[in-house]
């Protein structure tokens, strides 16, 4: 029993910690990549060829940009709480 009170009482820190922490924006190339892997369907390879820059970099860019999404949703959650 003490260890799910010291559990919710770690995710009530943990709660507190992501409201009081500002939104993340996109920057233009993050929100670029992921508008054109969710929206457009396109592959990495072709975004890194759309966007003429390494494969990497396409995956790194997306992985930000859909951790943030996913930060946002998650805080629009707790909020609506």
């Amino acid at each position: 029993m003490r260890s799910v009170f010291e559990n919710t009482d770690k995710l009530q820190v943990f709660e507190k910690k992501v409201m009081n922490k500002k939104e993340e924006i996109l920057n233009k190339d993050e929100a670029l990549v992921l508008h054109l892997r969710c929206d457009q369907l396109l592959t990495f390879n072709e975004i890194a060829a759309e966007l003429n820059t390494d494969l990497t970099v396409v995956n790194n860019l997306f992985v930000r940009a859909y951790r943030k999404s996913k930060l946002s949703a998650f805080q629009s959650c707790l909020a609506g709480s």
